[in-house]
C-alpha cells in the first residue's frame, strides 16, 4: 500500500512540473490516475489484508480502507476482511492442542478486531457486522468446545473475583 502512496505523490509532482498553470484540471488527473492504479487492482492488493491483521497493523489497514474508498473498493475489502477473521477464528477454535488459551486467544483477537473496526474502518458498520459474523461462524467449527471453554473461563473469573469479597 506504501508504493501507491509514493507514486500518487510522484504524479503530484510531475503534474505540478510538467501544468503549474493548470490547477483546476488536478482533481480529475488524480480521478484517473486513481482509477488506473487501484481500480483492476484491487483483487491483488485486497490480499494485504490478511498480512495487516496477522501483524497487527491497524494504520496499514486504515490506509487500505482509504485506498479502497478512492474507487469504490470498500466492499471487496470488507469481503476480504470478514472471510479472514473467520480463517483466523476457525483455527484458533480448531487448535485442540492450545484448548487451555482458547478463550483468550479469541479475547485478545476480538479486542484487536474491534480496534481495527473503530480507528482504521472508521466504525463503519458493514466491518462491524462482518466481524461478527466472521465470530459467529467461526465458534460453529467445533460444536461444544468452545461454549464450554467460555463457560470454564467465567466459572474461573466468577470464583476468582468472589475470592476478595466479604
Amino acid at each position: 500500500m506504501g508504493r501507491v502512496w509514493v507514486r500518487l505523490e510522484e504524479e503530484q509532482t510531475r503534474w505540478k512540473e510538467v501544468t503549474p498553470t493548470y490547477a483546476f484540471d488536478w482533481p480529475e488527473v488524480l480521478r484517473t490516475l486513481e482509477m488506473a492504479l487501484l481500480k483492476k487492482r484491487l483483487p491483488w492488493m485486497s490480499v494485504g489484508v490478511e498480512t495487516a491483521v496477522n501483524e497487527r497493523n491497524l494504520p496499514g489497514l486504515q490506509r487500505m480502507y482509504n485506498l479502497f474508498g478512492r474507487v469504490d473498493g470498500r466492499a471487496l475489502l470488507c469481503d476480504k476482511f470478514k472471510a479472514h477473521v473467520y480463517s483466523v477464528v476457525g483455527s484458533v477454535v480448531r487448535d485442540q492442542e492450545r484448548d487451555e488459551e482458547l478463550v483468550d486467544r479469541l479475547l485478545e483477537f476480538k479486542a484487536f478486531v474491534d480496534n481495527a473496526v473503530s480507528e482504521a474502518f472508521e466504525g463503519n458498520r458493514s466491518y462491524a457486522n462482518a466481524a461478527h459474523d466472521a465470530f459467529s461462524k467461526g465458534f460453529k467449527l467445533r460444536k461444544i468446545k468452545p461454549a464450554e471453554m467460555i463457560a470454564k473461563y467465567l466459572d474461573r473469573e466468577m470464583r476468582r473475583g468472589q475470592k476478595a469479597a466479604t
